[in-house]
Order: structure tokens, then C-alpha cells, then sequence
């Protein structure tokens, strides 16, 4: 599916070490602020959500019999056009570029 407008959806990042504007791989986001918190604490640790809005024209959208094994073939959706991958299922998001990551906002999460 090709589409010619922005999908932004708001989404959180939730890690331990902050984040880096540079993407090197995929960087998983997810719809549910809760899920990025899970993620920003566990092991009991300390963490930060990052809240941002998406700018993908290009989904890959899983479907249902397939895992999350596309992240491993995303140079390959990059070269089919594909700008991001997208898991309705579960609400996540996985741009594959620094560009398409609009910060706006974070959150210090102690556990």
C-alpha cells in the first residue's frame, strides 16, 4: 500500500539510556504510553519515555501470519520503498529514519 500523505500517529519510546537523534537501526515505538513505560523500567531501573510524532508515507504493514522477523529484512523494504513498518496488532512502529522522528516530549520513570 502506497500512500501520498503523512501518517503521524503520537508514540512513545521507553528505554534506560536515553536516546540519540541518529537512528543506526530500526527504533521501536508503540502506540501505548504504558508498554513504553514497561520498557523504561524494567528490571526495576530507572528510565524515560520519549513521546513523538510519526512522519512515515510508506508503512510496511505486518500481517497477521508474519513476526516481527521483517525488522530483519528492513534494508530490503527500504529498497522496495518502505519507509517504516507498522504492527496494527499490537500498535507499534518502526521508522527506518532519523527524519521521520519528531520529538515532543519526554518523561523521567522511576520504577
Amino acid at each position: 500500500m502506497r500512500v501520498t500523505e503523512v501518517i503521524s500517529p503520537t508514540v512513545y519510546h521507553g528505554n534506560q539510556g536515553g536516546i540519540h537523534r541518529e537512528l543506526i537501526t530500526p527504533m521501536w515505538w508503540t502506540e501505548s504510553y504504558e508498554d513504553a513505560k514497561m520498557y523504561a523500567t524494567q528490571n526495576d531501573n530507572d528510565g524515560w519515555v520519549y513521546r513523538a510524532k510519526l512522519g512515515c508515507k510508506n508503512p510496511y504493514v505486518l500481517k497477521n501470519e508474519e513476526t516481527n522477523s521483517a525488522v530483519e529484512k528492513y534494508k530490503q523494504l527500504i529498497e522496495l520503498g518502505y519507509d517504516c513498518i507498522h504492527d496494527p496488532s499490537v500498535g507499534d512502529w518502526i521508522p527506518f529514519y532519523a527524519k521521520d522522528i519528531q520529538l515532543t516530549g519526554k518523561e523521567y520513570i522511576e520504577p
